[in-house]
């Protein structure tokens, strides 16, 4: 009974901001130039007429337009915007349901309630999941790819879970770095720890794990690449692989404000050395490593609301924004520390897919901290699996309740609407 009044509980508060999103007929920056003339185009002009031509409007992969012109025809109606967030936030409500899965079949920790609320409340979950934005079919395809790593045991999770990853690729591009997350996993189960030595040997597996993983990407991501020459459409293609050391920064920051709330018993626990040495770096990286913050973004500059709160501090008082700067990206720095220890309930599978997905965005040219979603979710999802106490869990809630329905009711009605 529990149960049930735990999946009424969200799916009542995902039609509650879904019926929220469409009181605002007006659409969002990228909605009204990009996405829903997208997902227009997809349904009148056909799928493949329109990713092989001129006409594709965005950065991201197509297969959510693909979704939605055909619930659009299932509906024998035509994809309007409101149509658009009403998916978005079915889709939504999807992961919401698999996160609470993965708290409390998965890993069997408690309060997987308390536990999925506070990933909703992300601000960045928020966004794609009441506005049309692609990120919530992305993170829906990479929960459903997670559950599959952690619960299958036989060599077939491989299988459907590059099958998933491939579908979360073909929303968003950011998901290719868990594919490779997905291969390093299966190289270490290839190899044996001996009991009485502990030396590892690598096993005469059979190659099927192999192939399962390859399978999808050929089928699903090979014709697309051809196609555009990459997973980009030649439209967009200076979206480029580079790096600065902008990027350790950008990723740093929203990490070091988002996972604090529900890691700081942990943070509190390091030694007075690590401490140290930790402050020195965030510093130095503070003063000489540090984005500008723009209205849009672009390379060296960033977006979203860590750096916004952090802007508006920085021009009121200069030598507090230093301090501020650095606090956050120790936060990171101590959150990251936390995730790459052997204590984490969900083990290494998951440290690996984390890592790979912070590794790639490190070479993501155009990052925004949007962009970070996949990561914070994951760092969630490694954190919160092994957070028992219950007050911590309710205060960091409350916490993420008041900055993310904030943000998102600015973003839906204050910010500009077209």
């Amino acid at each position: 009974m529990r149960k049930l009044n735990d999946y009424l509980i969200l799916i009542l508060i995902t039609s509650l901001f879904c019926l929220v999103s469409l009181l605002q007929s007006g659409m969002k920056i990228d909605e009204y130039y990009n996405h829903i003339p997208l997902l227009q185009l997809v349904h009148n002009d056909g799928f493949y007429n329109v990713i092989s031509s001129d006409n594709y409007l965005a950065a991201n992969t197509p297969l959510p337009y693909l979704i939605g012109s055909n619930i659009a025809t299932i509906l024998f109606t035509e994809p309007t915007i409101f149509l658009a967030r009403i998916i978005n936030a079915l889709f939504a409500l999807g992961s919401l349901l698999l996160i609470y899965y993965f708290f409390n079949k998965s890993v069997k920790s408690r309060y997987p309630l308390l536990k999925s609320l506070i990933i909703l409340f992300y601000p960045y979950f928020m966004k794609p999941a009441f506005s049309y934005y692609m990120a919530i079919y992305g993170i829906f395809f990479f929960i459903v790819a997670l559950i599959l790593i952690h619960d299958l045991k036989s060599d077939l999770k491989y299988l459907f879970a590059s099958t998933a990853l491939s579908l979360a690729i073909l929303s968003q591009q950011f998901y290719l770095s868990v594919i490779i997350a997905l291969a390093v996993i299966l190289v270490q189960e290839s190899f044996i720890i001996s009991e009485e030595n502990r030396l590892r040997s690598f096993s005469n597996r059979s190659a099927k794990p192999f192939i399962y993983l390859i399978i999808p990407i050929l089928i699903l991501l090979l014709p697309l690449f051809i196609l555009w020459g990459g997973l980009t459409h030649p439209n967009y293609s200076f979206h480029r692989v580079s790096f600065d050391l902008t990027r350790i920064t950008i990723i740093l920051i929203p990490i070091g404000i988002f996972l604090t709330p529900i890691n700081i018993i942990n943070i509190l626990s390091q030694n007075k050395f690590t401490i140290i040495i930790v402050v020195i770096f965030a510093l130095i990286m503070a003063l000489f490593n540090y984005p500008n913050f723009a209205d849009r973004g672009g390379e060296g500059r960033i977006t979203g609301i860590s750096f916004h709160f952090i802007n508006i501090i920085s021009n009121m008082n200069w030598p507090i924004g230093i301090i501020v700067k650095t606090a956050f990206i120790s936060l990171g720095i101590f959150n990251i520390l936390s995730i790459s220890k052997k204590t984490v309930v969900t083990d290494s599978p998951f440290r690996v897919i984390f890592f790979l997905l912070l590794a790639g965005f490190l070479f993501n040219q155009l990052l925004a901290e949007r962009h970070l979603l996949p990561l914070i979710v994951s760092g969630y999802l490694l954190l919160l699996s092994s957070v028992n106490n219950k007050t911590i869990l309710r205060m960091a809630l409350i916490v993420q309740m008041f900055i993310g329905t904030t943000y998102y009711l600015y973003y839906m009605f204050i910010q500009k609407s077209y």
